[in-house]
């Protein structure tokens, strides 16, 4: 049966992993007028099992109430999805509209879900030169076998191939702790850190009093297990909005804006930074090993073969 989510192509790996693609889809589907139910029933359509819209779905038609369908499931799945839950659920006790807070809650997501991606595509290269090099010794080593030239024994035999070997394994072991190091620094501290400003956006849109908007919005992250301290901004907010005598919506919305590019313009130096790092320990690490693994043996074997070892 056809359904919009043929538009999109999917395969088993991409499934239901990020809620980019279904916030997106709700967000038009309840801004079109769908009610939230018939919206969730639709995204659904051609879902697999363990897709968090058909667990809401399959609850919805055992009688579960949205509310309490979407609390369930959301909690169940990994921080993202739980995000999810508490927009859903804020957005619901404030009275805040539920599409414009599914598409901010889907940006601060999209944010974060670009920066991975742009993350592993830094890291594509490097890698693909590592599972290379790994391979090059082996091939090396096959080639010298095929050729009459025998590498490996004349490494067991000789001391200083044995020290070549263990230097080499160690270089290449090196290197990749050394770019799992680099990774790690350049990976945001908090993915989701902008998402209480989101929240609390969203909660005040709903008419909302700062005070009481702040409480919900704690109260709802700790319920859904994600502690995300934002406490001082959204204090700062409120008392900016009462000195100045301007809405509080509007306010909170840019503050929440400006913080995801700030965050985002931080995340993309980041990834500018760790192109250049992981260059280091292909140069220093990985070409001395493959020199150590391949050549060295290499080298030893044809001087073990003309008898001058």
């Amino acid at each position: 049966m056809w359904s919009w989510k043929n538009l999109v192509r999917r395969t088993e790996g991409d499934i239901a992993v990020e809620p980019g693609h279904d916030l997106h889809y709700l967000s038009a589907l309840i801004s079109a007028g769908l009610r939230p139910t018939s919206a969730w029933e639709e995204l659904a359509r051609n879902a697999h099992p363990h897709e968090v819209s058909y667990q809401i779905h399959d609850a919805l038609t055992r009688g579960v109430p949205l509310a309490r369908a979407i609390e369930t499931v959301t909690q169940s799945h990994n921080e993202s999805w739980r995000a999810v839950g508490a927009a859903w659920a804020i957005a619901r006790a404030s009275g805040a509209p539920l599409a414009p807070a599914l598409i901010a809650l889907s940006n601060a997501l999209g944010d974060s879900d670009s920066t991975h991606r742009e993350m592993q595509a830094t890291l594509a290269g490097p890698k693909a030169t590592l599972r290379l090099v790994f391979a090059l010794p082996v091939l090396a080593l096959v080639g010298g076998a095929l050729s009459g030239v025998n590498a490996w024994g004349a490494v067991m035999s000789h001391p200083l191939g044995l020290l070549a070997l263990g230097v080499g394994v160690s270089c290449f072991l090196g290197a990749w702790w050394w770019i799992r190091l680099l990774t790690h620094r350049a990976m945001p501290t908090e993915p989701l850190g902008c998402l209480p400003l989101d929240l609390f956006a969203v909660s005040v849109s709903g008419s909302m009093m700062p005070g009481p908007a702040q409480a919900l919005v704690e109260e709802t992250l700790a319920a859904y297990g994600l502690e995300l301290p934002a406490g001082d901004e959204m204090e700062k907010l409120g008392s900016l909005s009462r000195r100045a005598g301007i809405p509080i919506a509007p306010l909170a919305r840019e503050h929440a804006a400006h913080r995801r590019r700030v965050a985002r313009s931080d995340a993309l130096r980041s990834v500018g930074e760790l192109g250049v790092a992981v260059v280091l320990p292909l140069g220093l690490l990985v070409l001395p090993g493959f020199v150590l693994v391949a050549i060295v043996p290499m080298a030893l074997g044809i001087w073990s073969g003309a008898g001058l070892a």
